[in-house]
């Protein structure tokens, strides 16, 4: 008997939970005094053409998103720590240990010092292997340059760009080989990118030192 009450309940359970579900599906296609003279015919052509965005169209969007959202947020950092985790680091193994550990404590000097890495000094060596990918995931692409460190005797160091800095000048504009910020050669290779600086002028920085993902 009590075997049956509870087929009972989770029978009534079951179909509860059906009704739940179908319920406003059912509503949505039957016939209703209001609905009964209502056709839709979809399309034939399925593709949907939306309109060119810019960079710092898309930028914004997305950044209202990760401003807004927790979870976006979270995704992308997530993303990102769980990809690096500690991050490239160097070993070096060859016959000589005593250089070995004098080069490998050189270079983990360097990675740490903002100052030397990065031109703006920002952020260390493992701190741009993070950005790299959550920038990636978050506005689509990583954009940075190798350039010359002023600071110390133009050893070479990372300059990171965010996407909406990348943009084609104001002179670039009957320039069809210049598609939003990135120069394009007769083949749409990438020659070089324009980066707008703090004080609105423009930057143009060949393919050679661009790091483009």
């Amino acid at each position: 008997m009590k075997f049956l009450q509870t087929l009972k309940s989770a029978a009534a359970g079951a179909m509860l939970g059906f009704v739940n579900a179908w319920g406003p599906f059912a509503e949505a296609v039957s016939n209703t005094p209001d609905r009964q003279s209502i056709f839709y015919f979809p399309n034939a052509d399925t593709r949907q053409y939306l309109p060119s965005w810019t960079r710092q169209q898309i930028n914004f969007r997305v950044e209202w998103l990760f401003q807004n959202f927790g979870i976006v947020k979270e995704a992308v950092r997530g993303i990102a720590r769980y990809v690096v985790g500690k991050g490239i680091y160097l070993a070096l193994n060859t016959d000589d240990e005593a250089w070995n550990a004098e080069a490998e404590a050189d270079v983990e000097c360097y990675m740490l010092a903002p100052d030397r890495c990065d031109l703006a000094g920002r952020r260390n060596g493992y701190e741009i292997q993070t950005f790299a990918p959550q920038a990636r995931v978050k506005q689509g692409e990583f954009l940075a340059a190798i350039v010359p460190n002023p600071r110390w005797e133009d050893a070479p160091c990372i300059q990171l760009f965010d996407a909406s800095e990348v943009m084609s000048p104001p002179s670039a504009e009957s320039n069809p080989f210049i598609v939003d910020g990135i120069e394009l050669d007769n083949n749409h290779c990438m020659v070089a990118i324009h980066v707008r600086g703090l004080d609105n002028t423009f930057t143009r920085i060949p393919r050679a030192q661009v790091i483009h993902w």
